[in-house]
């Protein structure tokens, strides 16, 4: 089912949304980031991730979020590690600047080998949801200007729970 815009920005600005991020996770102890082209977090670097559609199954979500953010339909195989459920909260919406967003976000941990990071295809330009991408190193995360404050987060929930 697919909402009208305007029937979408009431929702938005009425109810906390559902998503799940991805925090993947290199051979060379990198997380991969996407540059946002669209609010909230405009301009940031951010996780990968989608938000959850009514009727939608978790596991069928996974897989239609990581084949439309990275290029690769994650699964059960992959080993998804749940960090938890996490609150993210935002001034602005894709709506508009003054309707706030709220997510209820499912962020999750992505152990790539040499061959699935090989699979990594990530759409990206003034045309798409991000702008480019980066693999920036575990420890560099923390303080990284670019790196909006809720991956931040992830990084130092990482760091500290699997290095």
């Amino acid at each position: 089912m697919h909402l009208s815009e305007n029937d979408f920005s009431t929702a938005v600005n009425l109810l906390p949304l559902i998503s799940i991020d991805f925090c993947i996770l290199d051979t060379n102890s990198r997380l991969l980031f996407v540059k946002r082209n669209c609010r909230p977090a405009k301009n940031y670097l951010f996780t990968p991730g989608g938000r959850v559609r009514k009727n939608e199954k978790f596991y069928d979500a996974v897989k239609r979020i990581s084949k439309d953010e990275i290029g690769l339909s994650l699964n059960e195989d992959y080993k998804l590690i749940n960090m938890g459920i996490w609150d993210h909260f935002y001034k602005d919406s894709a709506f508009d600047k003054n309707i706030s967003t709220h997510y209820i976000n499912i962020p999750h941990l992505v152990k790539l080998n040499k061959d699935t990071q090989k699979l990594i295809n990530i759409k990206f330009g003034k045309d798409c949801q991000h702008d480019n991408y980066e693999w920036i190193h575990i420890k560099d995360c923390f303080n990284h200007e670019d790196i909006h404050k809720y991956p931040k987060e992830y990084s130092k929930f990482i760091f500290n729970n699997f290095f």
